[in-house]
């Protein structure tokens, strides 16, 4: 019985350096990243979670309709963040 095994991943040349992949995703993809995405932007739902000590943690809840998933993942972007400069969270 055969197994297959893939090849490793090579990045494309402009991304082998660190410093470039910073810039690329700083400069281009956060420009373009709507344009290569294949589904929708789901809506998302204020809430408010009363954590220890009673304090409060704002979040938004972004549930896809009829998602069958059953996995959750918390991004969190800071105290001064907003959603609408963090692309990358709105990839996820």
């Amino acid at each position: 019985m055969s197994t297959y095994t893939a090849p490793p991943y090579t990045a494309p040349w402009f991304l082998r350096n660190g410093f470039a992949m910073t810039v690329y995703f700083a400069w281009v993809a956060s420009r373009n990243w709507r344009s290569r995405t294949v589904n929708p932007e789901p809506s998302y739902t204020d809430h408010i979670f009363t954590g220890s000590i009673f304090v409060t943690i704002y979040f938004i809840l972004a549930k896809p309709d009829h998602s069958p998933c059953k996995v959750t993942i918390i991004g969190t972007y800071g105290i001064t963040g907003d959603i609408d400069n963090q692309w990358f969270l709105r990839i996820l």
